[in-house]
């Protein structure tokens, strides 16, 4: 993860996520926040976004890191 600060992850075409599934995301974070890496995740869909609300992933990684598209997520990183 050497010269990256940023990964962007587009679940637009991932329609159900089960427990192993959120657990792997979870590994996934912890391993960029262990390499200053911030993790962006877009186009959630609203079936995706309930389970995970019910682990509270939402909760660990925070609601900021949720945006609908790419571009969005794009626009706001080249504003900072």
């Amino acid at each position: 993860m050497d010269g990256c600060n940023h990964i962007i992850l587009s679940v637009r075409g991932v329609p159900s996520i089960d427990d192993s599934g959120i657990h792997e995301l979870m590994d996934v974070v912890e391993l960029c926040r262990a390499h200053k890496v911030q993790f962006y995740f877009t186009g959630v869909q609203n079936n995706v976004m309930r389970q995970l609300r019910r682990h509270h992933f939402d909760a660990y990684v925070g609601e900021d890191v949720f945006y609908w598209d790419v571009i969005k997520v794009i626009e706001m990183l080249e504003g900072k």
